[in-house]
């Protein structure tokens, strides 16, 4: 049997991505998906860069349409940022922490050593700098789910 996929004596046939990913010499670019949307944004928020819907889109190759069927708005976007970011960093501050000190003290050591490292973020300083009553509004309102 040759490397072209061809129904002939019961054998099943069909365009798959796996073959068209052979077929163009495995140079197909798997779609991306929602969770490349958050970790794209999360990259940009690492770096200090401003979390632009349009701008993502056109990174991962999808419409902004979809873009916010994914992700919904941009404010609910960067919710999700924060809390991965908030998730990463309290459990790297909390592995620190316990390397270094006695059980008795790791609570309010952790959330010293964490809330020091909220501060020098460069996310977190972009959006102090550039949206403060944005970060303001996810981090104390209600209706967010920060």
């Amino acid at each position: 049997m040759s490397g072209s996929s061809a129904a002939t004596n019961g054998e099943v046939s069909g365009d798959t991505a796996l073959r068209r990913q052979l077929d163009n010499g495995g140079t197909t670019r798997p779609r991306a998906t929602a969770l490349d949307a958050l970790h794209v944004a999360h990259r940009w928020f690492q770096a200090g860069r401003r979390i632009d819907i349009q701008a993502i889109a056109a990174e991962l190759g999808v419409s902004r349409v979809t873009l916010h069927r994914w992700v919904g708005t941009r404010d609910q976007l960067l919710v999700e940022v924060l809390w991965l970011n908030a998730d990463r960093s309290i459990d790297r501050t909390a592995d620190a922490v316990r390397a270094d000190r006695p059980a008795r003290s790791w609570t309010a050591e952790i959330l010293s050593r964490w809330a020091a490292d909220v501060v020098r973020h460069p996310g977190i300083r972009h959006l102090q700098e550039t949206e403060a009553e944005l970060l303001a509004r996810l981090l104390t309102q209600d209706a967010s789910t920060f």
